[in-house]
């Protein structure tokens, strides 16, 4: 039986991601891409200076046993396990990581409408949730998820939220209570909430 002529079209991680599977099948594809590089957002890039910047996901917080060692093997087990620490940066504030638990020193009138909104979703019926939009509205309200997640879901996915599906979000995303959104804008002191603790980054390369 002759080989199947196989294209992957991408060399990010979902393109390598298809191409190793089809070789445990003892399947080569061709992989293509539109760039002159490979590795689509996990390609890295050393500017004259010596600094080296990396464009996209290079850090792993998987908890899947088998994508960790996978991972592991691809850097021959020479990766480093970093405490995590996250902030963000928006309009000139530096808000800690999950926003909508770290509102403290946002401007008075943005708190304001996102403890409105937060509370008027809350008591409002329940409303269908067809895709990644509604989710957030329903979590948060509309000034927060317009304001944040949906400006975040631009960048980062390149599409809108109204255009992505929730099967993906599992713990990513804390669904806070009233009282810790409300914590969270009068203390800077608000505990850190976040599913990710830790991650693992390649030494070399």
């Amino acid at each position: 039986m002759p080989t199947p002529n196989i294209v992957v079209l991408g060399t990010g991680m979902a393109g390598f991601g298809a191409a190793y599977r089809l070789h445990t099948e003892g399947i080569t594809p061709m992989m293509y891409d539109k760039n002159s590089y490979y590795g689509g957002h996990t390609a890295s890039f050393r500017y004259e200076t010596g600094f080296l910047f990396d464009m996209g996901p290079h850090i792993s917080f998987t908890k899947d046993p088998r994508i960790q060692e996978l991972f592991a093997e691809s850097v021959d087990q020479q990766y480093e396990t970093v405490q995590i620490n996250l902030n963000n940066y928006w309009r000139g504030y530096w808000p800690l990581h999950p926003v909508q638990l770290h509102l403290h020193g946002l401007p008075e009138d943005v708190i304001v409408k996102v403890i409105t909104d937060f509370v008027e979703e809350r008591q409002a019926p329940e409303r269908p949730v067809k895709n990644y939009a509604d989710w957030l509205f329903s979590s948060f309200g509309r000034s927060f998820a317009e304001l944040f997640p949906e400006q975040y879901t631009r960048k980062y996915h390149t599409t809108t939220a109204d255009n992505m599906s929730t099967d993906w979000l599992g713990p990513r995303i804390y669904r806070p209570s009233l009282e810790e959104v409300v914590r969270g804008a009068l203390s800077p002191a608000a505990p850190h909430v976040h599913y990710i603790t830790h991650f693992r980054y390649p030494s070399e390369g």
